[in-house]
């Protein structure tokens, strides 16, 4: 790549090592490496998913941007006009662009409440598989009392979580004054915090403040195990006249290891995109997945993924496999409306993804003169 015999960015990089995995995987003369140097000269062969898997968890998203930019910076034209360079979280602010990390585009939280004897929920994609327990928090109503809270859920859920890690990406801080820009963010959403409302805004931060997540990673020779808890600390400032006790102040500060975990591994999600799918739940999850899983696929591929694969992640709740294709097909409409420039199909039992434009560049567009 130094070199320029091949293209400098996230989606080739990842192209490549893939094709160094098909190697290890299909040699049969114990020579891998003559292979490697053919796969990548003609550039035209299939990939599998599974070697695509164990290409990214050999090389991590920090990873591959570390090299990315390595790359870029020892490169002597890297000066020269018209190259791009990653925009700083400083160039985010003006956006409504929230973040999420790595795991939770591709393991979701539950689209429904689950019943209130339910503490855990547990969801696997790929080679990751997440576990998401509720947890306990002081109550606001009854002094010396601690209320158990409910697994995150629903819409709420997913705005306020892509909305606090996007607080956190574009201060460069983990403690988040959340009073006044929760309530302007929320408004541009047309939810309104107040009354009824704003005591389900404030159960979904409980719930999230509450909340421990258990992250596993199978890998061929090895398995990871992270865990971490969201928030080290949430608090809400009580407005002293009754009539506005639905109101608060909140700061919430994130723990240091979430913190550091979305710093390393995060990825950005149109806010507003997802206000327009908000009614369904399982339409924001499809969109998100897209989001970040149509990027990363070189345009000269496409990837075919098993429907049977992606029901318990998207329709736990859709039984019957007929139903969720024909639900999988109203969604991907509906996510077309919101983003029309998704590369995909369902082509028989499967989901064919093809390169996208993602709906935030990882780079800036270059304007022309």
């Amino acid at each position: 790549m130094r070199r320029r015999w091949w293209p400098n960015d996230y989606r080739q990089f990842l192209e490549f090592a893939s094709y160094a995995e098909k190697a290890l995987d299909e040699d049969s003369l114990d020579s891998p490496g003559r292979l490697f140097a053919s796969l990548i000269k003609q550039n035209e062969h299939r990939i599998t998913q599974g070697q695509e898997d164990r290409a990214h968890l050999r090389f991590p998203t920090t990873r591959i941007e570390a090299i990315v930019q390595w790359v870029t910076d020892t490169d002597p034209d890297r000066n020269a006009p018209g190259n791009p360079e990653e925009p700083p979280a400083s160039m985010l602010v003006d956006r409504n662009i929230g973040f999420l990390p790595a795991a939770a585009v591709q393991c979701f939280f539950p689209q429904k409440r689950l019943p209130k004897d339910v503490r855990e929920w547990d969801v696997a994609h790929g080679n990751t598989a997440l576990r998401i327990s509720a947890g306990n928090v002081a109550d606001r109503d009854n002094p010396r009392i601690f209320r158990k809270t409910e697994v995150p859920h629903g819409r709420l859920a997913r705005l306020l979580f892509a909305y606090v890690i996007g607080q956190a990406v574009k201060t460069s801080s983990s403690t988040i004054d959340m009073g006044t820009s929760l309530r302007n963010f929320m408004t541009r959403l047309g939810i309104a915090i107040d009354g009824r409302q704003g005591k389900h805004v404030t159960t979904a931060v409980e719930d999230l403040a509450g909340a421990t997540f258990l992250l596993g990673v199978w890998g061929e020779d090895a398995v990871h195990s992270e865990y971490a808890r969201v928030m080290d600390r949430v608090s809400f400032w009580i407005e002293p006249d009754e009539r506005q006790r639905t109101f608060w102040s909140p700061e919430i500060v994130l723990s240091d290891r979430f913190y550091d975990q979305v710093q390393a591994h995060r990825v950005p999600v149109d806010m507003d995109h997802l206000a327009l799918l908000m009614r369904s739940p399982r339409r924001m999850d499809v969109y998100t997945w897209l989001s970040y899983r149509t990027a990363l696929i070189a345009r000269r591929r496409s990837v075919r993924v098993s429907l049977q694969e992606l029901q318990p992640v998207f329709a736990p709740d859709i039984a019957e496999f007929r139903k969720f294709k024909q639900s999988l097909q109203h969604d991907l409409k509906a996510v077309a409306r919101v983003w029309p420039h998704f590369n995909v199909e369902i082509r028989g039992d499967a989901l064919m993804l093809r390169w996208s434009e993602s709906p935030v560049p990882r780079r800036p567009m270059i304007q022309g003169n």
